[in-house]
Protein backbone atom coordinates (compact mmCIF):
# COMPACT_ATOMS: atom_id res chain seq x y z
CA UNK A 1 0.00 0.00 0.00
CA UNK A 2 1.20 3.52 -0.70
CA UNK A 3 1.36 6.42 1.29
CA UNK A 4 0.47 9.30 0.56
CA UNK A 5 3.94 10.76 0.96
CA UNK A 6 4.96 8.22 -2.40
CA UNK A 7 1.85 9.41 -3.91
CA UNK A 8 2.92 12.68 -3.95
CA UNK A 9 -0.29 13.87 -2.77
CA UNK A 10 -0.56 17.92 -2.44
CA UNK A 11 -3.73 19.71 -0.52
CA UNK A 12 -4.44 22.83 -2.10
CA UNK A 13 -7.62 25.61 -1.52
CA UNK A 14 -9.51 26.74 -4.35
CA UNK A 15 -8.50 30.52 -3.44
CA UNK A 16 -7.03 31.56 -4.91
CA UNK A 17 -7.02 28.54 -7.47
CA UNK A 18 -3.75 26.80 -8.26
CA UNK A 19 -3.13 27.05 -11.75
CA UNK A 20 -5.46 24.85 -13.80
CA UNK A 21 -7.98 23.95 -11.23
CA UNK A 22 -10.14 27.28 -11.63
CA UNK A 23 -12.64 25.61 -13.66
CA UNK A 24 -12.71 22.93 -10.90
CA UNK A 25 -12.60 25.28 -7.89
CA UNK A 26 -15.46 27.36 -10.24
CA UNK A 27 -17.45 25.02 -10.08
CA UNK A 28 -17.67 23.75 -6.34
CA UNK A 29 -20.32 24.77 -4.08
CA UNK A 30 -19.62 27.65 -1.98
CA UNK A 31 -20.62 27.07 1.89
CA UNK A 32 -19.26 30.21 2.90
CA UNK A 33 -22.87 32.16 2.30
CA UNK A 34 -25.09 30.00 3.49
CA UNK A 35 -28.45 31.47 2.04
CA UNK A 36 -27.29 30.99 -1.52
CA UNK A 37 -26.22 27.55 -1.43
CA UNK A 38 -24.74 26.14 -4.91
CA UNK A 39 -26.21 22.42 -5.79
CA UNK A 40 -23.78 20.12 -5.63
CA UNK A 41 -22.21 18.54 -8.28
CA UNK A 42 -24.04 14.17 -9.45
CA UNK A 43 -21.25 13.00 -11.88
CA UNK A 44 -18.01 13.79 -13.21
CA UNK A 45 -17.69 13.42 -16.67
CA UNK A 46 -15.33 15.01 -19.74
CA UNK A 47 -18.57 15.93 -21.72
CA UNK A 48 -16.65 17.77 -24.64
CA UNK A 49 -14.07 15.56 -24.58
CA UNK A 50 -10.93 17.68 -24.20
CA UNK A 51 -9.35 15.20 -21.65
CA UNK A 52 -10.14 17.22 -18.36
CA UNK A 53 -13.28 16.02 -16.13
CA UNK A 54 -15.78 18.37 -15.47
CA UNK A 55 -18.40 18.59 -12.38
CA UNK A 56 -22.06 18.12 -13.96
CA UNK A 57 -25.25 18.36 -12.76
CA UNK A 58 -28.07 16.52 -13.34
CA UNK A 59 -31.39 17.98 -14.67
CA UNK A 60 -34.06 15.03 -14.10
CA UNK A 61 -34.21 14.11 -10.75
CA UNK A 62 -36.32 11.41 -11.43
CA UNK A 63 -34.53 9.65 -13.60
CA UNK A 64 -31.58 7.56 -12.46
CA UNK A 65 -28.35 7.87 -13.81
CA UNK A 66 -26.58 3.86 -14.31
CA UNK A 67 -23.49 5.44 -15.37
CA UNK A 68 -20.68 7.99 -17.72
CA UNK A 69 -19.69 6.35 -21.08
CA UNK A 70 -18.47 7.50 -24.17
CA UNK A 71 -21.29 5.53 -26.04
CA UNK A 72 -20.12 7.11 -29.38
CA UNK A 73 -16.93 6.28 -29.16
CA UNK A 74 -16.12 9.98 -29.91
CA UNK A 75 -14.30 11.24 -26.57
CA UNK A 76 -17.29 12.47 -24.91
CA UNK A 77 -18.57 10.91 -22.02
CA UNK A 78 -22.59 11.18 -21.36
CA UNK A 79 -24.62 9.95 -18.40
CA UNK A 80 -26.72 7.13 -19.18
CA UNK A 81 -30.13 7.36 -17.68
CA UNK A 82 -32.56 4.64 -16.63
CA UNK A 83 -36.09 6.31 -16.66
CA UNK A 84 -38.31 3.66 -16.42
CA UNK A 85 -37.69 -0.03 -18.09
CA UNK A 86 -35.59 1.62 -20.77
CA UNK A 87 -31.96 3.16 -21.08
CA UNK A 88 -31.70 7.10 -23.05
CA UNK A 89 -28.39 8.65 -23.47
CA UNK A 90 -27.98 11.86 -21.60
CA UNK A 91 -28.55 15.51 -23.56
CA UNK A 92 -27.35 18.76 -22.21
CA UNK A 93 -30.58 20.95 -21.55
CA UNK A 94 -31.03 24.16 -22.39
CA UNK A 95 -29.82 25.42 -18.81
CA UNK A 96 -26.86 23.03 -19.46
CA UNK A 97 -28.18 20.51 -16.86
CA UNK A 98 -28.03 16.59 -18.19
CA UNK A 99 -31.53 14.74 -19.07
CA UNK A 100 -32.50 11.59 -20.65
CA UNK A 101 -32.91 12.64 -24.38
CA UNK A 102 -33.16 10.64 -27.75
CA UNK A 103 -33.96 7.75 -28.82
CA UNK A 104 -35.02 5.04 -25.84
CA UNK A 105 -33.61 1.31 -25.92
CA UNK A 106 -35.34 -1.05 -24.55
CA UNK A 107 -32.49 -2.49 -22.26
CA UNK A 108 -34.02 -3.10 -18.89
CA UNK A 109 -31.26 -2.17 -16.52
CA UNK A 110 -33.92 -1.33 -13.65
CA UNK A 111 -32.39 -2.91 -10.13
CA UNK A 112 -36.15 -4.50 -8.41
CA UNK A 113 -37.59 -7.81 -7.13
CA UNK A 114 -39.29 -8.04 -10.18
CA UNK A 115 -35.88 -7.77 -11.97
CA UNK A 116 -33.10 -9.35 -10.57
CA UNK A 117 -30.08 -8.63 -12.32
CA UNK A 118 -27.94 -5.66 -12.94
CA UNK A 119 -26.22 -3.88 -16.23
CA UNK A 120 -22.54 -2.78 -16.44
CA UNK A 121 -20.51 -0.14 -18.79
CA UNK A 122 -17.34 -1.43 -20.53
CA UNK A 123 -15.67 -1.50 -23.96
CA UNK A 124 -16.50 -5.22 -24.70
CA UNK A 125 -15.40 -4.95 -28.45
CA UNK A 126 -12.33 -2.91 -27.90
CA UNK A 127 -13.92 -0.16 -30.49
CA UNK A 128 -13.82 2.33 -28.04
CA UNK A 129 -17.34 3.19 -27.50
CA UNK A 130 -18.82 2.24 -24.50
CA UNK A 131 -21.06 -0.86 -24.33
CA UNK A 132 -23.94 -2.11 -22.17
CA UNK A 133 -23.38 -5.93 -20.17
CA UNK A 134 -26.88 -7.13 -18.60
CA UNK A 135 -26.85 -10.20 -16.54
CA UNK A 136 -30.16 -11.16 -15.26
CA UNK A 137 -29.92 -13.93 -12.36
CA UNK A 138 -33.17 -15.56 -12.92
CA UNK A 139 -32.70 -16.40 -16.07
CA UNK A 140 -28.76 -17.24 -16.00
CA UNK A 141 -27.98 -15.03 -18.77
CA UNK A 142 -25.79 -12.16 -20.29
CA UNK A 143 -26.94 -9.89 -23.17
CA UNK A 144 -24.39 -7.20 -24.61
CA UNK A 145 -25.63 -4.29 -26.47
CA UNK A 146 -22.86 -2.81 -28.70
Amino acid sequence: MLSDAQLALTNATCSPAPAGYQTVCDDLPNYSNATSLKPAPEFVADTNGDGLDTLEFRGDTTARILGIGDFLGNGRQLPLFTPSDSVKKGVPSSSGKWVPGGSSSAINCQLASSNPGVCVLADINGDGATDIVRYRAGENRIAIYL
